[in-house]
Formats: structure tokens, sequence, C-alpha cells
């Protein structure tokens, strides 16, 4: 995944992800450039440490946009979203991700042990996203 994205060609210094940002055209088959040019609703992952590739391109994104290296903060446009279904926000996760550029929208449920709850508010994310 990490070759794909950064890839280099001897006649171009930019990763095949820049390339790709700046010609659509460009063949990138790789399902980690859509951190790059789709929007994504994150809906079910707790981005634990085991999720390491989803946080490597988390960081990675937002490192290019933050440096504003290869002029990426103009080519990348997409939105990557995090819903967070619990009992309470996680603060640490809000902050982590709003700093890395990813919009964090939490989900209140009475109780982790209902997953009724879970699977109406699945439901509640879905319709919201069709409706955009």
């Amino acid at each position: 995944m990490r070759k794909s994205i950064n890839k280099k060609t001897k006649d171009n210094s930019e990763p095949a992800i820049i390339r790709l940002l700046r010609n659509p055209e460009f063949e990138l088959n790789s399902w980690a450039s859509k951190f790059f040019t789709d929007n994504i609703h994150i809906i079910g992952l707790g981005l634990t440490k085991s999720e390491i590739d989803l946080w490597w391109l988390i960081t990675y994104r937002a490192y290019l946009l933050y440096t504003n290296r290869y002029d990426s903060k103009a080519l990348i446009k997409n939105k990557i979203i995090f819903h967070d279904i619990k009992k309470d926000v996680d603060s640490d996760m809000k902050f982590t991700l709003e700093n890395s550029a990813i919009e964090y929208e939490f989900h209140k449920i009475e109780s982790l042990d209902n997953n009724e709850q879970f699977f109406s508010k699945y439901l509640e994310i879905a319709d919201n996203i069709n409706n955009i």
C-alpha cells in the first residue's frame, strides 16, 4: 500500500498519489488512493492500534496537507469523516482526528451492550450519507 502511494518514477520525483491528484487519468490501482480522492465515512471501526494501515493513510494525508508538499493543499479536496458511536465523546480521538484533518462526528447511544442501538445508529448514518 505504501509503495503504491509513494512510488516514484525516474522521470518524476513526485509520489504516485500526487500524480493521480494532478492527473485523474493516471492509473493508481490501490484502494488506498481513495483516502486522497474520494469522500470517506469511517463507520464501525474503533481506529485502534491494530488498524495501522488506516492510521498511516490518515497521518500521511495530514502530512501532505499541513506541509503543502508538492502543492498538495490545493490538490487534496476530499473529506474524511469518522463516525463515533458511543455513550460519551472520546475527546482524545476527536482531538487526534481533527488535528489530522479528519472530521469527527459523535453519535450518542445509551448502552454499549445494546446491539439494536448500534444498528439503529448505523442506519441513521447511512440515511444521512445517502441524502447528501
